[in-house]
């Protein structure tokens, strides 16, 4: 059923909305480390030119990136509704499956390469100047927007990536498995765990760590450092939730999916797309209960005719139920009265009498 365009448009709308709010959060962060941190380290030359590229550069690169995103969010957008009004194959339906699973990585590519853009471009300027550069300069810069980039990237990779699973996974892998699609990427458990650690544990303790061994702390240090910790702890209990909700969930179907085969209930299927390695095992026990429910209608209808055990004992000596090619030899005896004698006798008497060597009604 095509997908109504007010409800495709509002879930772009929340996929387009929601990633932007940690790196506005941590982008708030950096004006306020720069406020105390690094003003007070330039000269009123730097200063200046300091104000003028921060003007500039945010003026330029926040709008482009803007953009930028609202572009991939777009191509997306168009293609879904003409996929709802017609059915797309071929190349068009790759291209548009392939984007929807590289959506995390296109944003956090548009979001670390303007915050790490803004690094050589700063200190660039304040080198230009006639002052002397603060050493200290060199090393709080860099640091607080590495640090600043990190947090807000693994935000952003985990809200795109739970949105699309959720909004529109479901619109684009109608009849496919996202594992199965071409030139895909997908950040593997181990690797998003090394990203959650990094992210929501070294880089808020490197930032408190920064503040404290600072020869230029300032008195607004303690409301920044308490903030910092409460923003990173928001960060960590909202990553932990996305995880736990990525793993658990498709966790917690193949356990009640199995409890119940094994209980003799094949009726299962487990719809859950995932581009990551969950879903090869989730097409796997599909597929394994497809065939369980092959064979057991296989056994149901072949035991009809040749009785239950009889089909059970057939299908275990030829379980793919395709049939068997061998050579066998065919022996035809007609025996005089046979039909007639059997209608008064036992059927071992039949084999006894009707078989039998010296029996002279054989022919």
């Amino acid at each position: 059923m095509p997908e109504p365009p007010p409800r495709l448009l509002y879930r772009f709308i929340l996929i387009g909305t929601l990633p932007v709010l940690p790196q506005l959060l941590v982008s708030a962060f950096n004006i306020w480390y720069n406020l105390t941190h690094i003003y007070p380290l330039l000269t009123p030359l730097q200063l200046q030119a300091f104000l003028g590229a921060v003007k500039v550069f945010n003026g330029l690169v926040y709008p482009l990136g803007l953009l930028a995103w609202l572009y991939i969010l777009g191509t997306l957008w168009y293609a879904l509704r003409h996929t709802s009004r017609q059915p797309t194959h071929g190349r068009p339906l790759e291209m548009l499956r392939r984007r929807t699973v590289n959506l995390p990585w296109w944003a956090i590519l548009i979001i670390g390469s303007g915050n790490l853009l803004s690094l050589p471009v700063f200190v660039g300027v304040l080198t230009t100047t006639a002052d002397p550069l603060n050493p200290q300069v060199l090393i709080d810069l860099p640091i607080s927007l590495l640090i600043g980039t990190l947090m807000s990237i693994s935000q952003v990779f985990l809200v795109v990536e739970l949105l699309s699973e959720r909004l529109l996974y479901p619109l684009v892998f109608r009849q496919a498995q996202p594992t199965q699609q071409k030139g895909i990427l997908s950040l593997s458990l181990l690797w998003r765990g090394i990203l959650l650690v990094i992210s929501n544990g070294i880089c808020p303790v490197v930032a408190l760590l920064l503040l404290s061994v600072s020869p230029y702390r300032a008195e607004q240090d303690t409301p920044f450092a308490i903030a910092v910790a409460a923003v990173s702890t928001l960060f960590g209990l909202s990553s932990a939730w996305m995880v736990s909700v990525l793993v658990r969930e498709p966790v917690e179907a193949l356990k009640t999916a199995a409890i119940a085969t094994a209980q003799g209930n094949l009726d299962q299927h487990i719809s859950l797309l995932r581009a990551d390695e969950f879903g090869p095992l989730i097409h796997e026990f599909n597929r394994m209960l497809q065939e369980l429910r092959q064979k057991q209608m296989l056994e149901e209808t072949f035991g009809r005719h040749v009785g239950r055990q009889a089909a059970l004992e057939i299908l275990q000596q030829n379980p793919d139920g395709v049939g068997l090619e061998q050579v066998i030899t065919v022996m035809f005896a007609d025996l005089r009265n046979f039909t007639q004698r059997c209608t008064t006798i036992s059927p071992r008497a039949a084999l006894e009498r009707g078989f039998a060597p010296h029996s002279p009604t054989s022919r």
